[in-house]
């Protein structure tokens, strides 16, 4: 109901307010039934009631609450399909998910993708980073 009423201009304090203070299960829960309160999904609302940085922001917030795992894989896959890999998003990633849920970003990673995150690492990355970063995800 607040985000519903928090559709008009200089609303972004109870959206952020909203999402920073509840914790991810209770976000879910308020994400479906925003849907099903609205009929609308919450992603194009914000598409349609924000710009800019904070539009990307919320954005970047519902994704990661509604899948973890993915938001990362899709992230890892952003860093290495450019010409030149981007190395300081693809260690920042891989270390810090390393001892939490890589394992979880590795298999959404090959179900979205229909390849290994190794093997991608593999072919996009060269140099000194590659051996430490092949070793941080550990396997196909």
């Amino acid at each position: 109901q607040a985000l519903r009423q928090a559709e008009g201009p200089s609303t972004e304090g109870t959206w952020v307010l909203i999402f920073t203070q509840r914790n991810p299960e209770h976000l879910v829960r308020v994400f479906d039934q925003y849907q099903q309160c609205t009929g609308h999904e919450l992603e194009k609302t914000i598409h349609h009631l924000f710009h800019g940085d904070a539009q990307a922001a919320l954005l970047s917030l519902v994704s990661v609450i509604r899948n973890t795992p993915l938001y990362f894989a899709d992230k890892l896959h952003q860093a290495v399909q450019n010409l030149k890999p981007n190395y300081q998003v693809l260690m920042r990633i891989l270390i810090s998910r390393s001892e939490t849920d890589l394992l979880s970003i590795r298999a959404e990673f090959k179900k979205k993708f229909g390849k290994s995150l190794y093997s991608s690492l593999q072919e996009a990355v060269k140099g000194d980073c590659r051996s430490a970063l092949l070793a941080l995800c550990r396997a196909e």
